[in-house]
C-alpha cells in the first residue's frame, strides 16, 4: 500500500485562529513583559544600561506571540519560520549571562500566550519571578561590598578621550584593574574595578573628568564579591 502525504497540513487554517484570542493574547503579553522591564530595572544587577535592554522585552515577547500564533496552524510555515530564523543575525553582543536569562524569559512569554497557555503562562512569570528574587536576597547574605565598578561611555574618533580618561584613571587611581573595553561604531565603554575606593578617591576622579572638559558618561556601581 503506498503512503501519500496528506497535503492538507501544508494549509494555513485561518479560520482556526481567533482574531479576539490573539488580540487578548498580545495584550496579556504586552502587560507581563512591561511588568518584566520594570522588575528588571528595579532588580537587575548588570552593569550595562539596563533601560536601554529593558525597552525591548515587549517588542520581543509581542512579536514571539504573534509569530507561534500564526504557524502553528500550518506545518509549513514552521518550517519556513525555521529556513528564515537560520539566516538571522544579531549585532549587538549579549555582555552578561543576566541579560540572556531576561530575554529567554521574555521569548517563553511570547511562545506560551502563543500557544494558547494563558494561566499556565501568568502563573509560570510570577514564580519565575519570586525565584529570581529569593535567590538574589539569598545570595546577598553572603557578599561583601566594598569594591566599586567605574564605567565610562563616550564617543571617540581619535583615541583623544580614551587617552585622557586613561590618564585620568592612572593618576587618581593607580589601583585600578580595566575589566571590560568595548567599541562598537566609534562608541567605547570602560569598566574599571576600583579596589576599595574612598569617597575622596571617587569625587577626585569626578573632578579630574569634568574639569577634562570631554563628553562622557560615566556610572559608580558597587560589586559583590563571595568569601
Amino acid at each position: 500500500m503506498e503512503n501519500t502525504l496528506d497535503p492538507s497540513i501544508f494549509l494555513t487554517h485561518a479560520g482556526d485562529i481567533s482574531l479576539m484570542n490573539l488580540v487578548v493574547n498580545i495584550l496579556l503579553a504586552a502587560l507581563l513583559l512591561g511588568v518584566l522591564g520594570i522588575f528588571y530595572r528595579k532588580y537587575g544587577t548588570t552593569l550595562t544600561n539596563r533601560n536601554h535592554l529593558a525597552k525591548n522585552f515587549v517588542m520581543i515577547g509581542v512579536t514571539t506571540t504573534l509569530i507561534i500564533t500564526v504557524v502553528k496552524a500550518s506545518l509549513a510555515l514552521s518550517l519556513g519560520l525555521v529556513g528564515a530564523l537560520s539566516i538571522v543575525r544579531f549585532r549587538a553582543a549579549i555582555k552578561e549571562p543576566e541579560e540572556l536569562s531576561f530575554l529567554f524569559l521574555a521569548i517563553a512569554v511570547g511562545l506560551g500566550f502563543g500557544a494558547d497557555h494563558k494561566m499556565l503562562t501568568i502563573v509560570a512569570f510570577f514564580v519565575i519571578l519570586l525565584v529570581f528574587m529569593a535567590s538574589t536576597k539569598l545570595a546577598k547574605k553572603s557578599f561583601e561590598k566594598d569594591n566599586v565598578f567605574f564605567t565610562i561611555s563616550f564617543v571617540d574618533k581619535d583615541n583623544k578621550i580614551f587617552n585622557s580618561m586613561m590618564e585620568i584613571i592612572t593618576l587618581t587611581s593607580p589601583g585600578s584593574i580595566l575589566k571590560r573595553y568595548d567599541q562598537n561604531r566609534g562608541k567605547s565603554e570602560l569598566v574599571f574595578l576600583l579596589t576599595t575606593p574612598t569617597v575622596a578617591v571617587i569625587e577626585d576622579m569626578k573632578k579630574h573628568i569634568d574639569n577634562a572638559g570631554h563628553d562622557v558618561e560615566y556610572s559608580f556601581v558597587e560589586e559583590a564579591r563571595v568569601y
